[in-house]
């Protein structure tokens, strides 16, 4: 993993943005929260969204999906393949915000991550979560990280459920720290690789592969 900052008009106190800035992740905090449920058992392999077939209310607000579609008796491979919203924030009910709140601080999105560079931002923690704070949450809206954090909690879908400290520093120990099981790391990869497949970012997917099919056509032709 690289993490490049670029600043146009350097100066003495030039900041690195990838960790004094915060952002809202937005979906592609999805992954992570899906995993929750799973790992939890609040959510089932087998779920369908029933609801997806028309846009949520909760209080005042309505929860639409960012390009206007519904996906109605949406699975959860689908709900991440299509970035639904509306089918988040009922994986966000099966959750609870409790056990949300556990798991973002198992992923440390609520504490810096101790990188050797000084300046580090963090957002500050939330004293009160109304009804659409908790729903807006579960497709990454309404919280707020830097991009290290989002990358050291990512991770762990990667490194198998495992949280990695990130480090500069070569001498620095390498702690990890269990946050998902392994038979959830298993699914999660299983739909990241159907979202990937099935899904219009297919097409900036490595073409390696075909590669090796054309020569592989290509011998048969000698």
């Amino acid at each position: 993993m690289a993490m490049a900052s670029f600043e146009a008009s350097p100066s003495a106190t030039t900041k690195i943005t990838n960790i004094t800035n915060i952002f809202e992740p937005g979906s592609i905090f999805k992954p992570l929260v899906m995993a929750a449920a799973l790992d939890t058992g609040n959510l089932d392999r087998n779920f369908i969204c029933d609801q997806c077939s028309h846009p949520r209310q909760i209080g005042q607000y309505t929860i639409s999906n960012w390009d206007n579609e519904l996906h109605p008796n949406s699975t959860i491979d689908d709900i991440i393949k299509n970035s639904d919203n509306i089918g988040m924030t009922y994986v966000m009910d099966k959750l609870t915000i409790n056990k949300f709140l556990v798991y973002f601080h198992k992923l440390k999105l609520d504490q810096k991550t101790g990188v050797e560079l000084s300046g580090e931002s963090i957002s500050p923690p939330k004293t009160y979560w109304s009804d659409i704070d908790i729903a807006t949450a579960a497709f990454g809206q309404g919280i707020a990280v830097n991009q290290l954090q989002m990358i050291q909690a990512f991770n762990t879908i990667a490194n198998n459920g495992q949280i990695v400290n990130v480090h500069l520093n070569h001498l620095s120990p390498i702690i990890t720290t269990p946050v998902y099981k392994n038979n959830t790391i298993t699914q999660m990869k299983g739909i990241l690789h159907y979202a990937v497949e099935n899904s219009p970012v297919n097409q900036f997917r490595p073409k390696t592969w075909m590669f090796v099919l054309k020569v592989v056509q290509l011998k048969w032709l000698f």
